[in-house]
């Protein structure tokens, strides 16, 4: 039985992140609902940045910087 094929990382880092050249990601997209050692490597992608998302900035969470956006606006 021939090895699978797997993306390369890089494309996976690429796509995970939105940057991935339109007319490659059907190609890439087909292999994934296929292949579940990629859909992994990608979710290994994508979750450190959600993470960085979560991430409160400059040590202030994310209900106190919607406190701040508020207190401007007439209520």
């Amino acid at each position: 039985m021939p090895d699978t094929v797997h993306i390369h990382e890089d494309d996976l880092e690429l796509y995970s992140a939105g940057h991935l050249e339109p007319e490659r990601v059907p190609a890439l997209e087909a292999h994934l609902s296929g292949c579940q050692d990629c859909q992994d490597r990608v979710q290994q992608c994508i979750v450190p940045r959600l993470e960085a998302i979560r991430k409160p900035h400059h040590g202030e969470d994310l209900h106190s910087l919607s406190s701040h956006s508020q207190r401007g606006k007439p209520r």
